[in-house]
Protein backbone atom coordinates (compact mmCIF):
# COMPACT_ATOMS: atom_id res chain seq x y z
CA UNK A 1 0.00 0.00 0.00
CA UNK A 2 1.29 3.42 -0.94
CA UNK A 3 1.80 5.61 1.90
CA UNK A 4 0.80 9.21 1.80
CA UNK A 5 2.48 12.16 2.71
CA UNK A 6 0.44 13.97 5.35
CA UNK A 7 -2.24 11.48 5.54
CA UNK A 8 -3.75 12.52 8.56
CA UNK A 9 -4.52 15.95 6.86
CA UNK A 10 -6.22 15.12 3.89
CA UNK A 11 -9.41 14.28 4.93
CA UNK A 12 -9.60 17.80 6.23
CA UNK A 13 -8.23 19.35 3.45
CA UNK A 14 -10.72 17.73 1.00
CA UNK A 15 -13.76 18.58 3.17
CA UNK A 16 -12.37 22.30 3.23
CA UNK A 17 -11.36 22.67 -0.20
CA UNK A 18 -7.90 22.87 0.58
CA UNK A 19 -5.68 20.42 -1.74
CA UNK A 20 -2.06 21.57 -2.35
CA UNK A 21 -0.50 20.85 -6.02
CA UNK A 22 1.44 18.10 -4.50
CA UNK A 23 -1.53 16.12 -2.77
CA UNK A 24 -3.21 16.42 -6.14
CA UNK A 25 0.27 15.07 -8.26
CA UNK A 26 0.08 12.09 -5.82
CA UNK A 27 -3.27 11.47 -6.48
CA UNK A 28 -2.56 11.07 -9.88
CA UNK A 29 0.61 9.23 -9.47
CA UNK A 30 -1.48 6.58 -7.27
CA UNK A 31 -4.37 6.23 -9.38
CA UNK A 32 -2.33 6.21 -12.79
CA UNK A 33 0.04 3.22 -10.88
CA UNK A 34 -3.36 1.42 -9.45
CA UNK A 35 -4.97 1.20 -12.48
CA UNK A 36 -2.70 0.53 -14.94
CA UNK A 37 -1.92 -2.75 -12.69
CA UNK A 38 -5.28 -3.54 -12.42
CA UNK A 39 -6.49 -2.52 -16.16
CA UNK A 40 -6.22 -6.27 -17.80
CA UNK A 41 -8.09 -7.99 -14.34
CA UNK A 42 -10.66 -4.88 -13.92
CA UNK A 43 -13.54 -6.48 -15.59
CA UNK A 44 -13.03 -9.65 -13.87
CA UNK A 45 -15.96 -10.75 -12.02
CA UNK A 46 -13.72 -11.94 -9.24
CA UNK A 47 -14.44 -7.74 -8.24
CA UNK A 48 -17.94 -8.35 -7.89
CA UNK A 49 -18.30 -5.24 -5.62
CA UNK A 50 -17.02 -3.17 -8.59
CA UNK A 51 -19.67 -5.09 -11.25
CA UNK A 52 -22.70 -4.11 -8.84
CA UNK A 53 -21.62 -0.79 -8.68
CA UNK A 54 -21.44 -0.41 -12.40
CA UNK A 55 -24.55 -1.84 -12.86
CA UNK A 56 -26.22 0.74 -10.34
CA UNK A 57 -24.45 3.71 -12.04
CA UNK A 58 -26.14 2.74 -15.60
CA UNK A 59 -29.46 2.28 -13.72
CA UNK A 60 -28.67 6.13 -12.50
CA UNK A 61 -27.61 7.35 -15.95
CA UNK A 62 -30.98 5.72 -17.43
CA UNK A 63 -33.24 7.71 -15.03
CA UNK A 64 -31.31 10.70 -15.88
CA UNK A 65 -31.75 10.44 -19.27
CA UNK A 66 -35.41 9.29 -18.87
CA UNK A 67 -35.88 13.07 -17.56
CA UNK A 68 -33.36 15.26 -19.37
CA UNK A 69 -32.65 13.95 -22.65
CA UNK A 70 -34.49 16.64 -24.58
CA UNK A 71 -32.51 19.49 -22.54
CA UNK A 72 -29.24 17.74 -24.14
CA UNK A 73 -27.26 18.29 -27.60
CA UNK A 74 -25.52 14.97 -28.94
CA UNK A 75 -22.19 15.17 -27.72
CA UNK A 76 -21.01 14.09 -24.12
CA UNK A 77 -17.91 14.31 -22.41
CA UNK A 78 -17.16 11.25 -20.45
CA UNK A 79 -14.66 11.77 -16.95
CA UNK A 80 -12.79 8.86 -16.50
CA UNK A 81 -13.26 6.22 -19.10
CA UNK A 82 -12.11 3.04 -17.02
CA UNK A 83 -12.99 0.10 -19.27
CA UNK A 84 -16.16 1.88 -20.77
CA UNK A 85 -19.10 0.52 -18.63
CA UNK A 86 -21.07 3.88 -19.11
CA UNK A 87 -19.20 4.62 -22.24
CA UNK A 88 -21.11 1.65 -24.08
CA UNK A 89 -24.30 2.88 -23.32
CA UNK A 90 -23.45 6.54 -23.82
CA UNK A 91 -22.37 5.95 -27.27
CA UNK A 92 -25.91 4.82 -28.16
CA UNK A 93 -27.23 7.96 -27.26
CA UNK A 94 -24.21 10.05 -28.00
CA UNK A 95 -21.37 11.24 -29.87
CA UNK A 96 -18.73 10.85 -26.61
CA UNK A 97 -15.30 12.42 -26.35
CA UNK A 98 -14.05 9.87 -23.04
CA UNK A 99 -10.58 10.55 -20.66
CA UNK A 100 -9.02 8.51 -17.95
CA UNK A 101 -5.22 9.03 -17.05
CA UNK A 102 -4.48 5.27 -17.80
CA UNK A 103 -3.99 4.51 -20.81
CA UNK A 104 -4.16 1.10 -20.52
CA UNK A 105 -7.85 1.14 -19.65
CA UNK A 106 -8.43 3.06 -22.36
CA UNK A 107 -7.23 0.33 -25.23
CA UNK A 108 -9.51 -2.10 -23.09
CA UNK A 109 -12.60 -0.02 -23.70
CA UNK A 110 -11.53 1.44 -27.43
CA UNK A 111 -11.37 -2.78 -28.02
CA UNK A 112 -15.20 -3.17 -26.24
CA UNK A 113 -16.41 -0.55 -28.35
CA UNK A 114 -14.73 -1.21 -31.56
CA UNK A 115 -15.76 -4.85 -31.50
CA UNK A 116 -19.62 -4.03 -30.48
CA UNK A 117 -22.15 -4.88 -33.39
CA UNK A 118 -24.02 -1.79 -32.26
CA UNK A 119 -21.99 1.72 -32.42
CA UNK A 120 -23.82 4.17 -33.75
CA UNK A 121 -22.22 7.22 -32.67
CA UNK A 122 -18.22 8.65 -32.79
CA UNK A 123 -16.20 8.26 -29.79
CA UNK A 124 -12.92 9.41 -29.23
CA UNK A 125 -10.82 8.62 -26.28
CA UNK A 126 -7.78 11.21 -25.35
CA UNK A 127 -5.22 9.69 -22.36
CA UNK A 128 -6.23 12.81 -20.21
CA UNK A 129 -6.33 13.64 -16.07
CA UNK A 130 -9.23 15.68 -15.40
CA UNK A 131 -6.99 17.29 -12.33
CA UNK A 132 -4.51 18.31 -14.96
CA UNK A 133 -6.06 18.80 -18.44
CA UNK A 134 -4.32 20.50 -20.75
CA UNK A 135 -4.63 24.46 -21.49
CA UNK A 136 -5.89 23.31 -25.21
CA UNK A 137 -8.46 20.74 -23.98
CA UNK A 138 -9.76 23.05 -21.44
CA UNK A 139 -11.47 24.81 -24.56
CA UNK A 140 -13.79 22.48 -25.31
CA UNK A 141 -17.35 22.97 -24.56
CA UNK A 142 -19.87 20.01 -23.84
CA UNK A 143 -23.39 20.54 -23.17
CA UNK A 144 -22.94 17.58 -20.77
CA UNK A 145 -20.42 16.02 -18.59
CA UNK A 146 -20.86 12.40 -16.93
CA UNK A 147 -18.68 10.77 -14.47
CA UNK A 148 -19.22 7.02 -13.86
CA UNK A 149 -18.12 6.39 -10.29
CA UNK A 150 -16.15 9.44 -10.36
CA UNK A 151 -14.99 8.78 -7.02
CA UNK A 152 -11.13 8.10 -7.38
CA UNK A 153 -10.53 11.95 -8.46
CA UNK A 154 -14.06 13.44 -7.50
CA UNK A 155 -12.60 16.71 -5.55
CA UNK A 156 -12.77 20.42 -5.79
CA UNK A 157 -9.79 20.77 -8.54
CA UNK A 158 -11.50 18.15 -11.02
CA UNK A 159 -15.26 19.87 -10.09
CA UNK A 160 -13.62 23.20 -11.44
CA UNK A 161 -11.70 22.06 -14.19
CA UNK A 162 -15.69 20.50 -15.21
CA UNK A 163 -17.11 23.63 -14.70
CA UNK A 164 -14.80 24.92 -17.70
CA UNK A 165 -15.17 22.32 -20.06
CA UNK A 166 -18.91 22.89 -19.86
CA UNK A 167 -21.13 25.30 -21.85
CA UNK A 168 -23.68 27.99 -20.12
CA UNK A 169 -25.97 26.19 -18.17
CA UNK A 170 -24.44 22.76 -18.98
CA UNK A 171 -25.31 19.77 -16.80
CA UNK A 172 -23.24 17.42 -14.86
CA UNK A 173 -24.26 13.82 -14.04
CA UNK A 174 -22.08 11.52 -11.53
CA UNK A 175 -22.30 8.70 -9.12
CA UNK A 176 -20.60 8.04 -6.33
CA UNK A 177 -20.19 4.74 -3.63
CA UNK A 178 -22.54 6.12 -1.10
CA UNK A 179 -21.26 7.31 2.12
CA UNK A 180 -22.63 5.03 5.20
CA UNK A 181 -22.51 1.97 2.73
CA UNK A 182 -18.11 2.94 2.03
CA UNK A 183 -17.78 3.28 5.88
CA UNK A 184 -18.55 -0.05 6.55
CA UNK A 185 -16.81 -1.27 3.48
CA UNK A 186 -13.66 0.47 3.76
CA UNK A 187 -12.98 0.48 7.75
CA UNK A 188 -14.69 -2.94 9.04
CA UNK A 189 -14.03 -5.16 5.76
CA UNK A 190 -11.32 -4.09 3.53
CA UNK A 191 -9.66 -1.81 6.54
CA UNK A 192 -8.44 0.97 4.74
CA UNK A 193 -7.99 4.26 5.21
CA UNK A 194 -11.28 6.00 4.01
CA UNK A 195 -10.55 7.66 1.17
CA UNK A 196 -9.07 4.67 -0.50
CA UNK A 197 -10.35 1.18 -1.59
CA UNK A 198 -8.83 -1.88 -2.31
CA UNK A 199 -8.81 -4.38 -4.93
CA UNK A 200 -6.78 -7.64 -4.89
CA UNK A 201 -5.09 -8.73 -7.63
CA UNK A 202 -4.60 -12.52 -9.35
CA UNK A 203 -0.69 -12.89 -8.56
CA UNK A 204 -1.96 -11.68 -4.43
CA UNK A 205 -1.10 -8.05 -4.43
CA UNK A 206 -3.31 -5.23 -3.09
CA UNK A 207 -3.48 -2.13 -4.53
CA UNK A 208 -5.44 1.33 -3.32
CA UNK A 209 -6.57 3.59 -5.29
CA UNK A 210 -8.20 6.86 -4.17
CA UNK A 211 -11.62 6.92 -3.46
CA UNK A 212 -13.20 9.99 -1.85
CA UNK A 213 -16.95 9.55 -1.33
CA UNK A 214 -19.21 12.55 0.64
CA UNK A 215 -22.72 12.74 2.44
CA UNK A 216 -25.20 14.88 0.62
CA UNK A 217 -24.35 17.92 2.55
CA UNK A 218 -20.99 17.62 1.39
CA UNK A 219 -21.93 17.25 -2.12
CA UNK A 220 -23.72 20.07 -1.88
CA UNK A 221 -21.57 22.75 -0.51
CA UNK A 222 -18.46 20.95 -2.74
CA UNK A 223 -20.75 22.05 -5.89
CA UNK A 224 -21.81 25.39 -4.41
CA UNK A 225 -18.43 26.31 -4.24
CA UNK A 226 -17.49 25.36 -7.63
CA UNK A 227 -20.55 27.33 -9.07
CA UNK A 228 -22.80 24.52 -9.94
CA UNK A 229 -26.61 24.58 -8.45
CA UNK A 230 -27.74 21.26 -7.57
CA UNK A 231 -30.90 19.98 -9.51
CA UNK A 232 -31.16 16.27 -8.16
CA UNK A 233 -29.78 13.67 -5.80
CA UNK A 234 -31.12 10.08 -5.19
CA UNK A 235 -29.43 6.75 -4.42
CA UNK A 236 -30.05 3.34 -6.14
CA UNK A 237 -28.96 0.28 -4.07
CA UNK A 238 -27.23 -3.27 -6.15
CA UNK A 239 -30.35 -4.60 -7.94
CA UNK A 240 -31.19 -7.72 -5.90
CA UNK A 241 -31.48 -10.25 -8.68
CA UNK A 242 -27.77 -8.64 -9.85
CA UNK A 243 -27.07 -10.11 -6.02
CA UNK A 244 -27.99 -13.46 -6.36
CA UNK A 245 -26.44 -13.81 -10.17
CA UNK A 246 -23.42 -12.86 -8.55
CA UNK A 247 -23.12 -15.41 -6.43
CA UNK A 248 -21.77 -13.88 -3.56
CA UNK A 249 -23.27 -12.52 0.28
CA UNK A 250 -23.31 -9.31 1.34
CA UNK A 251 -24.04 -8.33 4.72
CA UNK A 252 -23.54 -4.46 3.25
CA UNK A 253 -25.29 -4.25 -0.20
CA UNK A 254 -23.59 -1.99 -2.30
CA UNK A 255 -25.11 1.35 -3.12
CA UNK A 256 -24.62 4.25 -4.95
CA UNK A 257 -25.36 8.25 -4.88
CA UNK A 258 -26.46 9.67 -8.46
CA UNK A 259 -26.12 13.85 -8.83
CA UNK A 260 -27.20 16.27 -11.31
CA UNK A 261 -25.97 19.72 -11.09
CA UNK A 262 -25.93 22.76 -13.47
CA UNK A 263 -23.61 25.12 -14.17
CA UNK A 264 -24.49 28.38 -12.66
Amino acid sequence: MCILPHYSNIINDIYYLRVSDSLLLNIDRVNLESYDKLAFEYDSLSHVTTRLLEIASKDGFDQFLNIYRNNLTDTVLEVGTGTGFLTSELVKVFNVTSIDISNKMLLIADSKINSSTIRPNKVIFKNISILSPPINFLCNKFNLITCGLADPYFIRKSILNIFKLLSDDGILFFTLPEVKWAKKERILRLKVPFHTTRFKLENGESINPFSFVYTEDEIYKLLNECNFRLLHVFTILANYHDLLKSKTLFKNIPKIICVIAQKK
